[in-house]
């Protein structure tokens, strides 16, 4: 089952340490710093099948891999996943989702 919320996949290099900055950046103006995780087991960072480092994982989807982002291109992507949903989809429970998404219909 896919993992909910941002994750930085990397082998703890300078370039994957610069992404999870930016990322971490991206993700504060979107309100959901707090759920940007750094990913250096190697077990883990397979399982997602990424072949370039560093990766970015939105809601269990590779969106980006081998490139450091800029911030700006990471709040885009992170943008891109919460578009019309009305809240930051990493923050609140699937309890929360199912019941907002109900009531906005």
């Amino acid at each position: 089952m896919p993992e909910e919320g941002i994750l930085v996949l990397g082998s703890g290099c300078s370039f994957c340490h610069r992404l999870y900055e930016n990322v971490k950046a991206a993700a504060e103006k979107l309100g959901c710093a707090g759920q940007v995780e750094y990913v250096t087991d190697m077990a883990r960072v397979a399982s997602y099948n990424v072949m370039r480092m560093p990766a970015l994982v939105v809601r269990g989807a590779v969106v980006s891999s081998g490139k450091v982002l800029k911030a700006e291109e990471a709040e885009e992507l992170l943008r891109r996943s919460t578009e019309g949903r009305g809240y930051c989809p990493f923050t609140v429970s699937r309890y929360q989702r199912r019941t907002t998404r109900n009531t906005t219909r």
